[in-house]
């Protein structure tokens, strides 16, 4: 007897294709993402961005730090600036 798959439920109006049409891109998902991980306050001992793309990627330090880049994010920042919203720019290649 196979699972049926989970129902996802939605506001009385909405459709799951109307929910979809306004997912944001790949890019502000990732972005979003990125800026999420991005630490405020002061700490002890806190680790660089690049390691926290890391921890929740499951990619290198290499790697990590060339998607920091590539979104526009500091790789090596410890603490995000004050006011600090996500870049919106191009990407960087």
């Amino acid at each position: 007897m196979g699972h049926a798959l989970p129902r996802i439920r939605c506001a009385m109006s909405e459709t799951y294709q109307d929910i979809v049409a306004r997912l944001p891109s790949e890019t502000e998902l990732i972005r979003r993402l990125i800026h999420g991980l991005r630490e405020t306050g002061k700490r002890r001992y806190i680790a660089p961005l690049w390691k926290r793309v890391s921890d929740a990627t499951g990619h290198g330090s290499g790697f990590s730090q060339v998607i920091c880049t590539r979104y526009g994010f500091d790789p090596d920042e410890d603490f995000k600036p004050q006011r600090a919203f996500p870049p919106t720019g191009p990407l960087v290649d």
